[in-house]
């Protein structure tokens, strides 16, 4: 669904080497082989964590004087909590970059999506918190409905709160029960994930990072209903999102199809259903077997491909052929005008129940 996350205390690049502002003196041009600065042994190992580091450790690789000097040339962004981070880190917390979403095609990417995922990282690190909501969804690679516009994290109840400096960007700090894994993690559990964004998200967004952990492989629905049942905060917009979480979804944007559908009445939708037809077997994204209503979410992706369009035209009149009314939505119409979907939809649901 996503592009690959590096894991934190890996450099977003992969590679062995960074932009040394700190230059080395090139050996071989007369008189002794100097040793390499204490400046560049700092941003050395900067590198070889990742581009995040707590100052300790650069301190310990270099000194403390070098850590100053490169913070005071702007190599180096203090994150507090004694965590320094790239420059190029620190701009991405800033001015987040768009992520590798579902919805767009691979050129409208952001390549600096991965240095997001490592400084939000260590900004758990500097908070000795977790990453909570949809940015532990995105940290675990789980496609989620909409970017979150800032770092989520969650602390534990009774510390004591410190002052989030401005280099952060806008952060957003809840408290709740933490396990010890979570925080040595730096990001909450995947079943915790799921219902925290169920308690706190729009019907539709929670949903979609349900069901892709569901897809993912991440959890399992026993898993997050035996959570559920436990559940004491925001209980029935948890269980609402657990029963109606399906793995079967391919991409958020079904997700919240389906999650408007929902207040449809006297239809039942089942997302990827299997329809036979005189081509074969057709795949829905949304249908309803006994009504014969299909409900498709139209994309860009799929637009932009003249092979993929050509299939789906065919598919959509092989069904129609077979009495079968199809709905295409496109996601914009779904984002801004979902009542208009929804009122398509149960005027055919309507208009099928009376031909009964």
């Amino acid at each position: 669904e996503m592009a690959t996350r590096p894991s934190f205390g890996q450099h977003p690049d992969n590679t062995n080497a960074v932009d040394n502002p700190v230059g080395h003196r090139c050996p071989g041009q007369g008189g002794p082989v100097p040793r390499p600065s204490r400046d560049a042994a700092c941003l050395d190992a900067l590198m070889h964590s990742g581009g995040a580091a707590e100052v300790a450790v650069l301190a310990a690789a270099s000194s403390r004087s070098a850590v100053r000097a490169c913070l005071a040339a702007g190599h180096l962004v203090s994150i507090g909590g004694g965590w320094v981070v790239s420059a190029g880190l620190g701009s991405r917390l800033r001015e987040p970059p768009r992520s590798p979403a579902w919805h767009l095609l691979p050129e409208e990417w952001s390549a600096q999506w991965p240095e997001l995922l490592v400084a939000r990282s260590a900004v758990a690190a500097s908070r000795r918190a977790a990453l909570a909501g949809r940015c532990a969804a995105l940290h675990r690679g789980w496609a989620v409905l909409v970017d979150p516009a800032s770092t989520e994290l969650a602390t534990p109840h009774g510390r004591k709160a410190r002052n989030l400096p401005a280099v952060l960007g806008p952060t957003i700090l809840v408290r709740r029960r933490l396990a010890a894994e979570e925080l040595a993690a730096r990001v909450t559990s995947p079943v915790s994930t799921v219902l925290d964004c169920a308690a706190t998200l729009p019907f539709r967004e929670a949903l979609a990072i349900a069901d892709s952990a569901l897809r993912a492989g991440a959890v399992s629905h026993g898993e997050l209903e035996e959570a559920a049942a436990r559940r004491h905060a925001s209980r029935a917009a948890v269980l609402c999102v657990v029963a109606a979480a399906s793995g079967l979804a391919a991409n958020p944007f079904e997700s919240a199809l389906r999650a408007l559908l929902v207040g449809v009445e006297g239809a039942s939708f089942t997302p990827q259903l299997s329809v036979p037809t005189s081509m074969g077997p057709a795949r829905v994204d949304l249908g309803d077997g006994e009504l014969r209503i299909a409900v498709v979410a139209v994309t860009d992706l799929v637009a932009g491909c003249e092979q993929a369009f050509a299939r789906d035209i065919r598919r959509y009149n092989a069904l129609v052929a077979q009495d079968w009314a199809v709905l295409r939505v496109s996601f914009r119409d779904l984002m801004t005008r979902p009542e208009v979907v929804r009122d398509q939809v149960q005027s055919v649901v309507w208009a099928r129940l009376s031909r009964r």
